[in-house]
């Protein structure tokens, strides 16, 4: 199939829509609908959720590892007074997954670009304290949930 750059448009999309399953039916021209399949299709919401932070570091300090990041934004996202963009949401809100492979063994909420994980939680999730941690930081979007997933092991 041609697409044509200048002709492709983006559907109007309203946060409703994540999530919901919508039935479409696509046919080339001069085809009859009904000759074609239907098509579901469940919006994600993946083009308006929260950028992944990035700059993901870690410090430690008698075994308490402390998380910062640095956000990201979708809107008015120019760098104007060098210091950081303006938050897209109507609250600062993160979530960072402390990652065991691939299974979340603690999941910190906190509402500023760093986290604390204390030498007390790694034992009790690990055993000891670790020299090395996997970890998943989210901005959260109060439409939308988790935004997209910034990855760092420190």
């Amino acid at each position: 199939m041609l697409l044509d750059p200048a002709t492709l448009q983006l559907l109007p999309f309203d946060y409703i829509e994540v999530g919901a399953a919508r039935h479409y039916k696509l046919a080339a021209p001069g085809a009859a609908l009904s000759s074609v399949a239907v098509i579901s299709h469940t919006a994600q919401g993946n083009s308006v959720k929260p950028l992944a932070p990035v700059w993901i570091s870690g410090a430690r300090d008698a075994g308490d590892l402390t998380i910062t990041w640095v956000r990201r934004a979708r809107i008015n996202a120019e760098w104007r007074d060098v210091i950081d963009v303006p938050l897209d949401e109507p609250s600062e809100s993160y979530q960072v997954d402390i990652l065991d492979g691939l299974n979340v063994v603690r999941t910190l909420s906190v509402s500023a670009p760093t986290a604390t994980y204390t030498a007390a939680q790694q034992t009790a999730d690990f055993g000891s304290p670790q020299s090395s941690v996997s970890v998943a930081v989210y901005q959260i979007s109060s439409r939308l949930g988790r935004g997209h997933a910034g990855t760092a092991t420190l």
